[in-house]
């Protein structure tokens, strides 16, 4: 679960990627209202296949704001 909060109205874009840069999956690309939101990742890539057990990096970008965090998934 991706969770997050807009102060404002905003485009927002949220994708997945491995520990070697590779995309692999986008989560959303829409615009949000202000408030509090989430998107969930069930640890597959963009076919709907399931990956490995391993560490990816989530990206947000949101108007000129832009943050990436690790997170570890486990079959």
């Amino acid at each position: 679960m991706v969770a997050f909060e807009l102060p404002a109205p905003a485009r927002v874009v949220i994708d997945v990627f491995d520990t070697q840069g590779r995309w692999v999956k986008r989560l959303a690309d829409e615009s949000f209202t202000a408030g509090r939101h989430a998107s969930t990742w069930r640890g597959d890539d963009e076919g709907g296949h399931p990956l490995g057990s391993g560490v990816y990096f989530i990206r947000m970008r949101a108007g000129a704001f832009q943050a990436a965090r690790r997170t570890v998934r486990v079959r």
